[in-house]
């Protein structure tokens, strides 16, 4: 459970920089990596929709290093810390879902976008067997 809270904890930490990278409005490396998954480049310098992309990147950056930092603390009953991973892993589900959907309207590119549905759906299955109890997988 702890390598999990760790991924976690590092995963919002990079979310986090990569909104603030994306508000900049300058094409640094953190911001190209969410915004060169749009297919049209009028897209990926809409300034509203940068700003949408950030705001969501942050809000999920935020539950996950919120979830991994609960789950890192020693006082935290095991309880909580399984049901902060399951909503973690909701996280990713939603991303996941998100962007599959965005790829199949054709809104995104697919060879970028594909790894990211396939990662934040391995990112789920991780911390759901994270959450296991005796081999059974907790209740999300």
């Amino acid at each position: 459970m702890r390598a999990a809270a760790w991924l976690l904890v590092g995963n919002g930490a990079y979310d986090l920089a990569c909104c603030a990278s994306i508000l900049l409005g300058t094409p640094t490396p953190l911001a190209n990596l969410h915004m060169r998954l749009f297919a049209v480049e009028s897209d990926r310098t809409n300034a509203a929709l940068r700003r949408v992309v950030a705001y969501w990147v942050a809000t999920y950056g935020v539950v996950r290093m919120c979830a991994g930092l609960l789950c890192l603390q020693a006082a935290t009953p095991k309880h909580a810390a399984k049901h902060a991973l399951g909503i973690a892993a909701l996280t990713y589900a939603c991303e996941a879902m998100a962007f599959a959907h965005a790829m199949a309207v054709g809104n995104m590119s697919r060879s970028r976008t594909g790894f990211v549905v396939a990662s934040s759906a391995g990112c789920v299955l991780l911390l759901g067997v994270s959450a296991t109890d005796a081999g059974v997988l907790c209740p999300i």
